[in-house]
């Protein structure tokens, strides 16, 4: 009977050394998603989606008109007047090349990325490179969401959790309205690595995680990446459409 009774103290210790296991970098295992027109049934995140429906989205706060007027001393946007005086002193005006060099094309207008760090401007790049892999359109920067991400971050390492719940801010969908985010369909990703590449790597690895990365009705993101004393670092993506 003893020798019973010390195999099963045994396999009980085993047992429970191996519940107190854990991977040292991880991905939240549920991406959270949010579709405007549904209400939770819970504080608690559900298995694979988290549905929510903010009770009120403030108006994004209106920006004063910066658009550079004319100068007093000028009549069309500092070109000058529309008849000057004529001059007799005035050259005659060269004859016009027979065979003009042809303008060249604009460039493409480049998405202003300088409010990134250089973390946070690599994730973009990974996100949207997924997103031409399979035809959807880039998502587009949006330095305001960007804020809020970075906030989400920050928050996660100062009160030590990891969780798409934050205890000061509750869910990413309430956060987001908190900010004055105007969204019809909003989702999140969190990570908690040591490096972008890997991070990246094992959002793509989830299938909830991918998920947000490549949906269609997602157009905006913002990325927040934070840097623990250990190296690690806590990532934030907030989509919205």
């Amino acid at each position: 009977m003893k020798f019973v009774s010390i195999i099963i103290v045994l396999l009980l210790t085993v047992n429970l050394l191996g519940g107190c296991m854990s991977a040292p970098e991880e991905t939240r295992p549920d991406a959270s998603v949010a579709d405007i027109g549904n209400e939770p049934n819970g504080n608690e995140l559900p298995a694979a989606e988290l549905v929510f429906r903010p009770k009120a989205r403030p108006q994004l706060p209106e920006y004063p008109d910066v658009t550079r007027k004319p100068d007093a001393e000028t009549s069309d946007n500092g070109l000058g007047p529309k008849n000057p005086p004529p001059s007799d002193s005035a050259p005659a005006p060269d004859a016009p090349p027979e065979n003009p060099e042809p303008a060249p094309n604009p460039e493409e207008p480049k998405e202003e990325t300088g409010g990134l760090s250089q973390q946070e401007k690599q994730m973009l790049e990974l996100v949207n490179a997924e997103r031409a892999k399979v035809g959807v359109a880039p998502l587009k920067l949006n330095m305001e969401v960007t804020e809020v991400a970075r906030v989400k971050s920050k928050d996660m390492l100062e009160n030590n959790y990891f969780e798409h719940q934050s205890p000061v801010y509750g869910s990413p969908f309430e956060m987001l309205s908190t900010f004055g985010i105007n969204f019809s369909t909003a989702g999140e990703n969190i990570a908690l690595y040591h490096d972008v590449t890997a991070a990246h790597q094992g959002l793509m690895n989830s299938p909830g995680h991918r998920e947000n990365i490549l949906r269609e009705e997602f157009s905006q993101l913002g990325i927040g990446i934070i840097k623990a004393a250990d190296g690690r670092l806590y990532i934030t993506q907030l989509f919205i459409g």
